[in-house]
């Protein structure tokens, strides 16, 4: 079994043993404001195999106010939602669900159980590079809380953020290291190198068109349409030039 099977697991249990499951309006939940750095990917697709499969495990969500408030499952939510937008239904453990949803509704004790809740059921989540380094530095955040009120995790402090983020120990050290905004370069810099490599492409083109034409232009007497062709061609290699260096 998985470091991510293992963990989600032990979310699971211990919500099941704690918590008593109910169906809310899908409506009436309102996303964690601890989670709105959280990029949701590919509800669209996931969705589709609730509608195919079923709703696999239900939510868990808290009461703050008198209101719902999602701790874990904001994909799943937020695909249930699409679901019930359009006016269908899926299915839950056997039953037929059109504008619920199956929830844990659990007492968070305190804002550092609740951020950890969602650290941890975000690792099953598709993430970009910069999603990861952001939630490596929270789990970080959360381990120095631990050391302050003398609670140190036993072991090393990447050896706890890779129990629970379900990073490689290499990884953690890596995302702790990066700064977001390097994060975003190292996943981006395929993409500008692409763009680099088609905008010499361009210039190179541009550069043999008008070669080609000069070449087929006798110098000495040039007719007022090969001069604006040249001067055409010209235009057009300052352009990506100035592109390129923009």
């Amino acid at each position: 079994m998985s470091i991510l099977n293992q963990m989600q697991n032990d979310i699971t249990n211990k919500q099941t043993t704690t918590a008593k499951l109910v169906y809310l309006d899908v409506n009436d939940l309102i996303a964690n404001p601890l989670n709105k750095d959280r990029i949701l990917h590919d509800v669209n697709l996931f969705a589709e195999n609730i509608r195919s499969l079923g709703l696999q495990q239900p939510i868990v969500v808290t009461k703050k106010e008198g209101k719902n408030i999602i701790v874990t499952g904001h994909k799943r939510a937020s695909a249930i939602a699409m679901i019930v937008e359009k006016g269908l239904t899926y299915s839950f453990n056997g039953k037929e669900l059109q504008d619920e949803i199956p929830a844990f509704i659990i007492d968070v004790k305190s804002e550092f159980n609740e951020r950890l809740a969602l650290l941890q059921s975000n690792a099953f989540n598709d993430e970009t590079r910069d999603e990861k380094v952001v939630r490596a530095k929270e789990a970080e955040s959360l381990y120095e809380i631990l050391v302050a009120e003398g609670k140190k995790p036993v072991g090393l402090k990447r050896d706890w953020i890779q129990s629970q983020t379900g990073y490689s120990a290499r990884s953690v050290q890596d995302y702790l290291k990066e700064d977001l905004g390097n994060a975003v370069i190292a996943e981006n810099i395929n993409d500008t190198k692409e763009e680099k490599k088609a905008s010499f492409n361009k210039i190179l083109s541009n550069v043999k068109k008008m070669n080609k034409t000069i070449s087929d232009i006798d110098l000495n007497n040039l007719e007022a349409s090969q001069k604006q062709l040249i001067l055409d061609h010209l235009d057009s290699l300052v352009d990506t030039i100035h592109e390129l260096t923009s």
